[in-house]
């Protein structure tokens, strides 16, 4: 399947305007609901690497198209948001499927390394700020560029959440504090925002000096 993935991904380049080889093609672990690749992309000037995100085409409830996603981080990261560069985006089953191309960000998600490893000590002094910064930065995204993303009820969404969060009949503080605070709260003076939805260390890529 590779070798068919490496001219696929060659071909769907250079209608992208970028002609080259693909090289050291390798799945990676993780992404339950896509698959991800990660490979080297070298053409007369230079080599890169990248990732490919490539989901099942069918729609979810629960997220959107792989396709839909780009478009989404590409906006995100014209606010300042940490996010990776779009190289170029496939809905076409002729192309890639429902799937993008991005740039590799180097760095760590394993959450155990993280947060006891040496190397990252200095990360950790500043990553709940960096944190802040991004959410912040998403956050401020506006939500009329966002058609393709679904808009949830608040009190809907959150009564949602806490039947998920029940179904685990594991109950701890910071859960059980966090939804009778929001429970307290009147959102029907708050704008619609945009939220990430799963932020998380293994959904973040850290290096030495935090959030890269």
């Amino acid at each position: 399947m590779s070798n068919d993935l490496q001219l696929k991904i060659e071909d769907f380049l250079l209608k992208n305007g970028k002609e080259g080889k693909v090289s050291e093609l390798i799945p990676l672990t993780g992404g339950a609901s896509a698959e991800t690749w990660k490979f080297t992309f070298s053409d007369k000037k230079k080599s890169e690497q990248l990732i490919l995100r490539k989901g099942s085409g069918k729609k979810s409830p629960l997220a959107v198209l792989k396709s839909e996603e780009a478009e989404i981080q590409k906006k995100v990261k014209s606010s300042g948001a940490p996010v990776p560069e779009i190289v170029a985006i496939s809905s076409d089953d002729k192309d890639l499927g429902d799937a993008y191309l991005m740039n590799l960000i180097p760095g760590e998600s394993i959450a155990r390394k993280i947060l006891r490893d040496n190397k990252f000590s200095e990360a950790r002094q500043k990553l709940a700020f960096q944190c802040g910064e991004a959410l912040a930065k998403i956050h401020s995204v506006d939500t009329n560029d966002f058609s393709q993303v679904p808009k949830k009820p608040i009190r809907e969404e959150l009564e949602r959440l806490n039947l998920t969060y029940k179904s685990f009949n594991q109950p701890l503080p910071v859960f059980e504090y966090a939804f009778k605070w929001l429970n307290q709260q009147d959102f029907t003076t708050r704008k619609d925002a945009l939220v990430h939805g799963d932020f998380r260390l293994g959904n973040l890529m850290i290096d030495e000096s935090g959030l890269a």
